[in-house]
This record gives C-alpha cells, structure tokens and sequence, in this order.
C-alpha cells in the first residue's frame, strides 16, 4: 500500500510494507505495535510526547520504505522544515493500520494470542522462504496471508496427528 503526505513543503511517498516493523525495530529498537500502544496511559489519557514520538518514526519508516535514500531520521526531519504533524500522520496511521488490522484477523484466525513483533515477522517469513527484500516488496497482508496458507498447506487445518521421525529431526 502506497500514499503520500505534504510535510512542510515537500510530498512526500510513503509506502506500508511488511518492512516497516523491521526498520523501525532495527533503527529504533523498540516495536511500533508496542510504541503505538503505549501512546495511551493505564487511564486512557494520551501522552502526547509518546504520540508525537511515535508516529515521527513511523512517518519516517514509511517514507523510508519508499524512498531508501532519504536522510536519517533526524538530519530528514531538520530538511523537512517546520509542518503540523497531525494530518500526515493521521494519513500514515490510516494507511498502515489498514494493514495492522489485517494481520489481528490473521492472528484471530490462527488462535496466535501473542503479539505480532518485527522479530516474529521476520521467522516467520524465513521459515517460508520469504527474505527481507520482500518484505520490503511485499504489503504486509500479503506477507501475513501467505504465512498463513503456508502453515496450512504444510501442516493442514489444525489436524492433530502423531508426530514423526520427520518433525523431531525439524526441531
């Protein structure tokens, strides 16, 4: 999924692919699921420095994702100038939470009751032979979808069976 926003006095692309949880865990380290829920308190109250925060890293990610030229995070925001972050934001939230959304029916389906983080992605992915270019290529409904069918493909639709000599030598 692709969109733009206008931060300052540029357009700028951005793009929702699978590789925004991995970027931003590898340049932030922290997970933006993580992050993006603790934008509210234990009393729903919103921190607005956690807000701000968070969605300047996802803004960049995404930007990043699109444009793998652009400036690191802080030297991209001083050349971007003074622009309200409210509306780009709500764009870029809009246009990865369609994603996120998909990915919790993913992980609904599938009865997984833990959180999808960029370090699971990434085995996942591996397991099914998928690299890091793609998820850089790949929207992540794709990548969470044909994780999905792989699994089931492979190992059925919930099946129970005995394991074999074949699963033991997997582990």
């Amino acid at each position: 999924m692709t969109g733009s926003v206008k931060l300052g006095r540029d357009k700028v692309q951005l793009k929702a692919s699978a590789g925004v949880l991995v970027l931003y865990k590898s340049q932030f380290g922290c997970d933006y699921i993580e992050d993006s829920k603790a934008i509210f308190d234990d009393d729903k109250k919103l921190d607005i420095e956690q807000y701000i925060q968070t969605g300047y890293r996802l803004l960049w990610c995404m930007a990043k994702m699109a444009d793998p030229d652009i400036l690191p995070p802080d030297e991209w925001a001083e050349s971007l100038g003074e622009f309200d972050l409210e509306e780009p934001l709500k764009k870029a939230q809009k246009l990865y939470s369609e994603s996120l959304n998909f990915a919790q029916k993913i992980q609904n389906a599938t009865e997984d009751s833990e959180e999808l983080t960029a370090e699971k992605l990434i085995a996942y992915s591996a397991l099914c032979g998928m690299t890091l270019a793609d998820l850089d290529r790949l929207p992540l409904p794709m990548v969470l979808e044909s994780i999905y069918e792989y699994v089931r493909l492979r190992y059925g639709e919930g099946e129970e069976r005995a394991a074999t000599q074949a699963d033991y030598d997997n582990f």
